[in-house]
């Protein structure tokens, strides 16, 4: 008896939803190895804890390699907050936003552009190069449906990063590192640019709850 209530139970439980279809179209010329995948849309909070790993976003769900002809269709495991990256070796990704994704959906037509590339090299007040600085780009123009998303990466030993930067994209370019304020440069059109971080002035601050009690571990 006891071994046949869980096949019971299994029985009674209503089956996992069908996943939910994401068609989508690049356009030719369709560049070698292009692939498209699907990315959870993270919280404020998960959003906050990537971008102090110098990360984006989240890892996919799932990936799939572009066929010849530009098609592609995706797998959502679930309705929710989802988008979709096409990306390929040399060329600018693009993604899609699908908040909420709720049904199947054949998402319009992109083309990808080659990639000019964007030297960022970050330096302290003394003009020496900062290695493990937060860099992030991003096109403050309003873009409709398929846009270039954020671009995240920490710099190497000699306070560089490479992003990737479309010919009519003039990027938002901002790094960061601990004990240091943001500095940007806006506008940004050129291979290379220099972000010089100074120091600032510190000042405390303290978060607590409804009742007044301090959040350890809160995101500021």
């Amino acid at each position: 008896m006891r071994n046949l209530i869980p096949a019971l139970l299994l029985l009674l439980s209503p089956p996992p939803p069908p996943p939910i279809l994401v068609g989508g179209q690049v356009k030719a010329p369709v560049p070698l190895e292009t692939r498209a995948s699907l990315v959870a849309v993270p919280a404020d909070a998960e959003s906050g804890r990537l971008d102090l790993e110098g990360k984006a976003g989240p890892e996919p769900v799932t990936a799939v390699q572009v066929e010849a002809d530009g098609t592609f269709h995706l797998q959502a495991p679930a309705p929710g907050m989802w988008k979709v990256v096409v990306q390929a070796q040399g060329y600018v990704p693009q993604e899609y936003t699908l908040t909420p994704l709720v049904e199947d959906i054949d998402l319009p037509a992109v083309r990808l552009e080659k990639d000019l590339r964007t030297e960022v090299r970050v330096t302290g007040a003394d003009g020496r190069p900062l290695a493990g600085a937060r860099v992030r780009a991003l096109n403050p123009e309003g873009q409709r449906d398929w846009r270039t998303p954020v671009r995240a990466a920490l710099t190497d030993a000699q306070g560089v990063v490479v992003l990737s930067r479309g010919a009519k994209e003039g990027l938002l370019v901002r790094a960061g590192t601990p004990g240091l304020p943001f500095a940007e440069r806006r506008d940004v059109r050129s291979s290379q640019v220099t972000l010089q971080l100074t120091p600032g002035r510190s000042r405390e601050v303290r978060v607590v709850d409804a009742a007044g009690k301090p959040v350890a571990g809160a995101l500021v």
